[in-house]
This record gives C-alpha cells, structure tokens and sequence, in this order.
C-alpha cells in the first residue's frame, strides 16, 4: 500500500471581516533625519553640491524667467505689423503700459525700443530717453536751443548691421511763427541707447524742413543764397548730393518751404517753383512752374507718383482738375477734384480718391473712387464727405461733416455711419480691424474709442489718464500726450 503524502500543516488566517484597512505603521521621522544626517556628513560633498544644484535651479527660474519674458515682450513689441501703417492689434481698450514726466511741451519719437521724450520748444532743451517695454529711464541729456521762431524736432535714423539706433536733433520753422531768425541752427545725433552725443554740427544754412531717408538726413536750406536741397549721413554729415532748387537772388522764408518724402521721391515746394528729386542722386525728375498761378498745388503719393492741381472754370462753375504722373514724369491721366489716397489700406494699389468742396459743381462735397492706373470713375459716396481716412477689409472709411461713413470698397455702399465730433488727433488709428478714434469729451477728458471696420459699432472705450490731451502713433504703438506727460498705451 503506498505511503499517505505528507499533508501541509494547517495556518490560522485573520479574516477582515468589516473590510477595515490595517493602518500603516507612522514613519519614524527622527529616524528618517537621523539617516539623511548620517548620509550627509558620509557624503559631504555630495550635499554640498546637491544643496548648490538645488539654490542655482531656485535662482536660473527666480532670475531667468522674468528676463526671458521681458525680451520675448520686446521681440514682440519691436516687431513690424503685417498692415504698414497700422498698430498693433487690440483685443480691447488698451491700458497704462507706462507714465513719465516729460517737458511743458513735450514731443516722443521712437528709435529702436528706446521713446526719445523732448522739448519742442527751443528754449527747453530737456531730453530723455525711456525703455519701450517698461519705460524705465536710460539716459538724460540737454541739447542746445535754437534760432528765434524755431520748434525742436528729433528724428530717428535706420542704424547699420553693428550700430545701435540714433536720433538726430534739430530745429525748423515755426509755420506760425511771424519770422524766422534766418541762422543756421544746431543738429545733434545721440546714440538712443546710452544718449551719448555721436556728432554735433551746424547745418549750412537755415534749415527748412527735414526728412529721414535710410541713415541719411535730407535738409531743404532756404537763406540769401536760394533755396538747396542736401541730403547728407545724418551720423556724420558727410555729403551725399546738394541740389540748387532756387537762384539768388531769388530768396523764400523758410515756413513757405515744404519738403516730402515717398517711394525714391522727394517733393520740394517753394510757393513759387516745386521739384521733385531722385531720392537716391538729387537729380530733378519734374520742375513745376507755379508763380503765376499761387493756387495750384503740387503733392506725392507713397509710390512716388506726382499730384498737379490746377484750378480753372468749366462754364460759369470754378473747378479743380488733378493730373497724376509717373515717378518718371510720364503723364499718366487727368481728373476732376483734388486726389488723395488712404493713410493705411491693405489694396494700396488700386484706387486714389478725388474730392472738392468747390461751389458750383454736381459733384461737390462728394468723394469719388478712380482707378489709379487710369483715373476712370469706380463710384461716388452716397453723401458728403471730404476724403478718405483708411481702406480695411473691404471698407473705405469716409470723413466729412463730423461724421465717419463706412462704405463697400468696390461699390460705395454705404455700410454704416457714425459721428464723430471734437478729434484729438488728425487722423483716427487702426490695428487691422477697428478704426480707432481719440476724441476730447469737456469735462471729462480724452477719450479713446474703437469701431468696428465692418458695422461702425463700438467695439471698446476708454477714458485716458488726465492730463493727456492728444494721442499720436509712435511706430506700432500709442502714446498719450500732454502739459509734462507721456503716457505709453498697449
């Protein structure tokens, strides 16, 4: 008979029979410590350099961060629009980025991410410079003042591949002033980061006017010997061209000189004799004669195409007829009424826009949309307007009469129509979606409003740091201004 197996020996089982969970015994704390102390002075330097790998992740986060969103925000504020002309887009009504003090009459230009804050006035030659992003003060200088019935005004110069961004500084006409103290005046270049003086020089005769062409500066100078036009490195004052527009001695006051600057173009008005020079050689494209017809008007378009109104009669009523010529000089077509073309418009290449307020005519007080390649009638706006502001995503916006009228870009539908009364500034803003207008409210202040480019209606508003009297654009960006205040808006 075979053997019994070996049977296994019986275990008592404790059965959880209200299904309890059997707590965990409580960690020996000191225990714990008194293992991590005993490892740590076994292992000094390997504490130490875990404490020093610990304290410098602590400070790379605390220190790192808030300098990698500082200069991705400045990345982004320094980067251009996909609109030219436009600001950057808002979401909603913009808030208080910055405020600082400025002079009594204080003038912004910006140059690289620095917002040069000066005098106009020549007799206060204040001068600061302040960081975009958070608008902490860099430098502070005194420049020198200026001829008699002068106004101070800096302009930003392009810099090259190794420099820094510059501002040059300069005095031009009062246009309201009785008369000019026909001297030369001071130009002052400062490096806009630190404010250090790169050149300071006199101009070779009595400045009238000033534009920025690349690093160059361009000067019409009007004295006893006539009329010239230079353009000159704006850094040192080395001479690119000089052109001789009027002869002794033939001699205009400087507030009668007007200089404007498009696409390789340069317009140079003189009340009597207007030119238009090749940007790049100062040679003369086109010369218009208009001494005996004081009334005629010269104008540029971006493109550097030329504008000539001149006024005459068509049976007993007085009208205005515009011819367009190429940047070349080659004539291109002829109109009624006065031509002009959007500040900003995302189809820049389509259509100019004609309008006169001359009595007499059916098509007074009326815009009218032209082909710019033939000047052929596209519509007429459905009332009075006096031009045109802006061309956004299908819509011109008209202006005239203290109203805004929204109209269909290709038809001249009219979409909507708002009022708009007691402007702050001459011409309303736009990021790509609103037109954005700054208005003065008595007794309340400045307000900002947004409309929407498609329907008119208002988007935001909002009511502006007291003080502030005018809003202007500053490359992408909005600033406040008034009596001794800047006030950067994003």
């Amino acid at each position: 008979m075979a053997p019994h197996a070996e049977r296994p020996s019986m275990q008592d089982v404790v059965l959880d029979e209200d299904d309890a969970g059997t707590p965990a015994p409580a960690p020996d704390l000191r225990a714990t410590g008194a293992a991590l102390v005993g490892w740590g002075r076994g292992h000094v330097l390997r504490a130490l350099a875990a404490t020093t790998v610990l304290v410098a992740l602590v400070l790379t986060v605390l220190v790192g961060l808030p300098r990698w969103s500082l200069a991705h925000e400045r990345r982004v504020l320094t980067a251009p629009t996909e609109l030219p002309g436009a600001i950057r887009p808002l979401e909603g009504p913009p808030a208080v980025a910055w405020t600082t003090r400025g002079p009594w009459s204080p003038r912004a230009v910006l140059a690289g991410d620095t917002v040069v804050v000066y005098a106009s006035d020549v007799e206060d030659g204040a001068a600061a410079g302040l960081d975009l992003v958070t608008g902490a003060v860099r430098w502070r200088a005194t420049l020198p003042g200026g001829p008699l019935g002068t106004l101070r005004r800096c302009l930003a110069v392009d810099p090259a591949p190794a420099e820094a961004a510059a501002v040059v500084c300069l005095t031009e006409p009062d246009r309201s002033a009785v008369r000019t103290e026909p001297v030369a005046g001071p130009v002052v270049v400062l490096d806009a980061v630190d404010g250090r003086v790169l050149d300071q020089r006199d101009a070779r005769g009595t400045v009238a006017g000033a534009v920025v062409v690349g690093r160059d500066l361009v000067l019409p100078l009007a004295d006893e010997s006539g009329v010239v036009v230079e353009r000159a490195d704006a850094r040192t004052g080395a001479p690119v061209w000089r052109t001789q527009v009027l002869d002794p001695p033939v001699t205009v006051p400087p507030q009668r000189v007007v200089l404007r600057e498009a696409d390789g173009a340069l317009l140079v008005a003189t009340g009597g004799t207007s030119l238009v020079l090749a940007e790049a050689t100062g040679r003369a494209v086109q010369v218009v004669d208009r001494g005996n017809r004081p009334r005629d008007h010269v104008g540029l378009l971006h493109d550097g195409s030329v504008l000539v109104g001149a006024y005459g009669t068509a049976g007993s009523a007085l009208m205005i007829r515009t011819t367009v010529y190429e940047p070349d000089g080659r004539e291109r077509f002829t109109t009624r009424g006065t031509l002009s073309e959007p500040r900003v418009s995302d189809r820049p290449e389509e259509r100019l826009y004609a309008w006169s307020s001359l009595p007499g005519s059916p098509f007074g007080g009326r815009v009218r949309a032209v082909s710019r390649l033939t000047g052929e009638e596209q519509w007429q706006s459905p009332g009075p307007s006096a031009g045109v502001l802006l061309e956004l995503d299908g819509v011109a916006v008209l202006h005239g009469a203290g109203f805004e009228v929204g109209v269909d870009v290709d038809d001249g539908e009219q979409l909507w129509r708002r009022q708009v009364t007691l402007t702050s500034s001459d011409q309303p803003f736009t990021d790509g979606s609103h037109v954005i207008v700054a208005r003065v409210e008595p007794g309340r202040g400045t307000v900002l409003e947004a409309l929407g480019v498609r329907d008119g209606r208002t988007a935001w508003e909002v009511l502006l740091t007291p003080g502030v009297t005018r809003v202007e654009q500053l490359g992408t960006h909005l600033v406040g201004i008034g009596p001794r205040l800047v006030v950067a808006l994003r």
